[in-house]
């Protein structure tokens, strides 16, 4: 009976011209469910550990997941630039970058400092060589998240600590873009590529106090909150703003358990 109503409802959804993406979350020891789900084609978009009471009483992962249900010339999995295959930002991507940075200052003034630097091409090109010459560096990535041939946003790996195998995930997107999974399923490439990859075992994201959607991500990823960093950014204004830190780890061997994929 599960099966039936979960197929007639993904059949509803596909017709429906209004839908993009089905989104559901599931108790992490609920297997028969999410096995029930991922034969409908639902994909794993991340988990927050301990997030659920269990029948037993105990803690368990919740679980996100969901399926791309809209017109197939829009995929809802985002194209990115396959990270760790040498496809460094190109200087032909800075007009690109521009426009959308320009398209979206309101939108990212809030919560980032540098669209206030951001005032001419030139300024992307800048950033485009430090972006590459981080990666050539580290190995820390900057991919382009697109949608088809649209860019929707960045998503990037920076601050990375090879000797405490650390990293910072980063990411922003057009305004316009968001509300349709894109960033979280972005974002899970990236971290699974740099846990498998790039050899780390923690990742961070740090994110101002205020900045809810952040937050929320931050939470759907699998990231848990661990501090609160008082007054450590201060704007031009002279305004001074918290920062909060999120960390999402895998285990070491010395541990006694493997590193592995995570999310």
């Amino acid at each position: 009976l599960g099966r039936l109503l979960m197929e007639r409802l993904v059949g509803w959804a596909r017709s429906n011209p209004a839908l993009d993406l089905l989104m559901l979350s599931v108790y992490g020891g609920n297997h028969r469910a999410r096995r029930l789900y991922a034969s409908l084609g639902f994909v794993v978009d991340g988990e927050r550990p301990g997030a659920i009471y269990g029948a037993d009483g105990a803690l368990a992962a919740e679980t996100f997941m969901s399926l791309w249900v809209g017109d197939e010339r829009r995929p809802g999995v985002p194209l990115i630039l396959d990270a760790g295959a040498g496809l460094s930002l190109r200087a032909g991507d800075a007009a690109e970058l521009f426009t959308l940075i320009r398209g979206n200052r309101d939108h990212l003034r809030p919560w980032f400092r540098w669209p206030l630097t951001v005032e001419t091409h030139g300024d992307v090109l800048a950033q485009i060589e430090r972006w590459n010459r981080a990666e050539a560096a580290t190995g820390a990535v900057t991919v382009l998240v697109r949608r088809g041939e649209r860019l929707l946003g960045v998503v990037m790996l920076h601050g990375h600590r090879p000797e405490d195998r650390t990293v910072e995930l980063g990411c922003w997107l057009d305004a316009e873009a968001q509300g349709h999974g894109d960033a979280a399923r972005s974002c899970g490439r990236v971290l699974n590529w740099a846990f498998e990859t790039l050899g780390v075992t923690r990742m961070e994201w740090i994110v101002g106090a205020g900045n809810r959607r952040s937050h929320a991500l931050a939470q759907r990823l699998g990231f848990e909150r661990e501090a609160v960093r008082r007054g450590a950014q201060v704007w031009r204004d002279g305004t001074v703003r918290d920062l909060v830190v999120y960390a999402k780890q895998t285990e070491t061997p010395e541990s006694g358990l493997s590193a592995g994929r995570a999310g």
